[in-house]
């Protein structure tokens, strides 16, 4: 297939997902678990990481119950609000708008890690045939930011193994820093990106001696990352830690699943 007609055929698989993405999103109910943070993104007395709740409803234990957004996606999601009104589409904007480029990216990511050869396969699975993502792109949770970041995270990681330049270490600090802010997912895979650079370096040095460089770039990258997760932790995480019961139903949660 020629390179033309290839990127065509990629422009009309997304365009199809997004159609599919987006189809009914401004007609769905919000689930039981989304009516909490929509009504404190919403209010007059909003907030992007706790529930206000009603005075008469205050108790004890829910006085700081944290929202479940990360603070990026939940401020983003405000300002769909405060421009689009409070419509089901403002709510779902952004998670939509994630899934369409995670789509997209998913195409980048095969063809980073396998090749030209069935890249365009990565788009339909992600984009046409997955449930679960064309069930969060009308969601108001931030998990198409989860698949859309994890991914260019995993393309900027391979980049800093392979050719190690300074815009790949660059790529991948601001990738690292920003990420979890949007997509608590993006943690996880953000520490096993920095682990598997560490060993390659390890081994390296076991070989031939890695060049100082790379080590500063590494520690670097892996400083400011830190220093935005720290961040993070006493803007958001802490609040939920902190919360006896709030932790006791994450818990409850986990094990259900």
């Amino acid at each position: 297939m020629r390179r033309r007609e290839h990127w065509l055929l990629l422009l009309v698989i997304v365009a199809l997902a997004a159609l599919l993405q987006a189809y009914g999103i401004d007609k769905i109910v919000l689930g039981s678990d989304e009516l909490h943070p929509v009504r404190a993104l919403i209010s007059a007395d909003w907030s992007i990481l706790r529930y206000p709740w009603p005075q008469e409803a205050t108790l004890e234990f829910y006085r700081n119950w944290p929202m479940h957004f990360p603070p990026l996606f939940a401020l983003l999601t405000r300002g769909a609000v405060v421009v689009l009104g409070g419509s089901h589409f403002a709510f779902r904007l952004f998670p939509l708008l994630f899934a369409i480029a995670a789509t997209f990216v998913s195409y980048l990511l095969y063809l980073e890690y396998n090749g030209r050869k069935f890249a365009l396969v990565a788009p339909v699975l992600v984009g046409l045939a997955s449930d679960q993502v064309l069930t969060w792109a009308k969601a108001v949770k931030h998990y198409t930011a989860d698949v859309l970041f994890c991914s260019l995270l995993l393309i900027a990681g391979k980049r800093v193994l392979e050719q190690a330049r300074f815009r790949d270490w660059l790529e991948l600090g601001l990738l690292a820093a920003g990420s979890f802010w949007v997509g608590y997912g993006a943690v996880y895979v953000t520490a096993g990106v920095f682990l598997l650079l560490v060993v390659q370096l390890i081994a390296e040095a076991r070989r031939k001696g890695a060049p100082r460089r790379q080590w500063v770039a590494l520690a670097l990258t892996a400083v400011v990352t830190a220093l935005s997760f720290a961040g993070l932790r006493a803007l958001a995480i802490d609040q939920a830690v902190s919360n006896d019961v709030f932790m006791r139903s994450f818990g409850i949660q986990m094990l259900d699943r």
